[in-house]
């Protein structure tokens, strides 16, 4: 969607002047910035008198949610493989009871398997999510950076 006027950007981030930009605002804004007509862009970027300020910011900002989803799931891989370990620590003891018959020792092995299975299962989804989580910041870095590198452009040719 190619925005053709300003008003037509405040419009799409729901708000009614620049003042009332929050953080979250600045990330659809710097996200938009790539698809917006040139002008209408070097306008809102005028509106902005220190957009290095405002680029850093939002980068700061998509840092520290970084940091925080990253914690946030190194606990649940931990808490996961915490759950799975017991588990298997305990089908492995029931193994050594002399009692068992022999579809029980192979359904205790199944299941020392099945965890063994799920651990890996859960591993290969972490993986998957921390690629696309960097694949997402590494778009909104390269996002700002591009709206940088038009906004100090523009600002170069407005000044010639």
């Amino acid at each position: 969607m190619v925005e053709q006027s300003e008003d037509g950007v405040k419009q799409a981030l729901g708000i009614d002047s620049w003042r009332n930009l929050s953080r979250d605002g600045v990330m659809k804004l710097v996200a938009m910035m790539p698809e917006m007509n040139t002008e209408v862009a070097l306008k809102i970027a005028e509106q902005f008198p220190d957009f290095k300020l405002l680029a850093t910011e939002t980068l700061r900002a998509v840092n520290e949610q970084l940091a925080t989803t990253f914690k946030s799931n190194d606990k649940s891989q931990k808490r996961a493989q915490r759950a799975f370990t017991m588990a298997q620590d305990a089908y492995i003891k029931e193994l050594d009871r002399d009692n068992l018959s022999s579809e029980e020792r192979r359904d205790l092995y199944e299941r020392i398997l099945d965890a063994a299975h799920q651990v890996d299962a859960k591993d290969e989804r972490n993986k998957q999510f921390i690629v696309k989580t960097l694949s997402v910041v590494g778009a909104t870095v390269g996002v700002v950076a591009l709206a940088a590198v038009a906004f100090v452009g523009g600002k170069g040719k407005m000044e010639s």
